[in-house]
């Protein structure tokens, strides 16, 4: 169990590396009103310790019964919020989109 909790640990690690290189990407957009009122929004925190924590559960329960490196953790916990976030686009409505548009919806930044 003890070996659990550090996994987790490490996996939750790896997730928030991965959301600090998500806002140092944004760095030049921070004054933007957008980028103001996501950082200043409870509900965007909030929902981003979601993401880590499940981002931590996801990968213990995904290794459970093949124990990895340390390493394979942390980097699971940083892909684990983009592989989710993929599954369910794959199954949202606006995965059906086609077009242009749907090309810019595709990569703007929600």
């Amino acid at each position: 169990m003890a070996a659990q909790v550090i996994y987790a640990v490490v996996a939750a690690l790896g997730a928030l590396l991965q959301e600090v290189a998500h806002w140092h990407e944004l760095k030049t957009k921070l004054e933007q009103a957008r980028y103001k009122n996501l950082l200043s929004s409870k509900a965007y925190w909030v929902i981003t310790a979601l993401m880590i924590a499940s981002s931590a559960v996801g990968t213990v329960v995904w290794f459970y019964d093949d124990p990895q490196k340390l390493r394979t953790y942390l980097l699971m916990g940083a892909a684990f919020p983009v592989v989710l976030k993929k599954a369910i686009g794959a199954f949202s409505s606006n995965a059906a989109k086609l077009g242009a548009s749907a090309a810019a919806d595709y990569f703007s930044i929600s």
